[in-house]
């Protein structure tokens, strides 16, 4: 179920939405705490709340990044050539199929990295004259 709940998050639905994917939607909460999926939804509320603070973004190097240390790390690579094999293996992403990438822990993080990529290169190429 977590890879499920990944997936969600990366997809950034809802708790609203994840409550009625997973059959508790418009219960008393009586009787939603009873259905087997509530643990499922609490668990996503909690991992919607840490995402939105912001305090946790990815999981590379030593361990938990925020965003801040993240986007750092991501822009130094992408300025430095990093290749996206070398992004892919330290973010753990390398080789995995697309649905088990969209529900990586790591998955907006390559995302970025792939973008920011890219843009440099597009600056580079246009020798930092079109910033658009």
């Amino acid at each position: 179920m977590d890879k499920g709940l990944m997936t969600w998050l990366n997809q950034k639905k809802s708790v609203e939405n994840v409550s009625k994917k997973l059959g508790v939607f418009g219960k008393q909460q009586n009787a939603a705490k009873l259905n087997p999926n509530w643990e499922a939804l609490l668990k996503y509320s909690a991992m919607k709340k840490v995402l939105k603070e912001e305090s946790v973004y990815a999981r590379f190097g030593t361990g938990l990044q925020s965003k801040f240390k993240t986007d750092e790390n991501l822009m130094r690579w992408a300025l430095n050539g990093d290749s996206v094999k070398s992004v892919a293996q330290t973010l753990g992403v390398s080789g995995l199929p697309r649905v088990q990438l969209i529900s990586h822990e790591n998955y907006y993080a390559f995302k970025t990295f792939l973008r920011w990529r890219k843009e440099y290169a597009q600056m580079v190429a246009t020798n930092f004259q079109s910033m658009t």
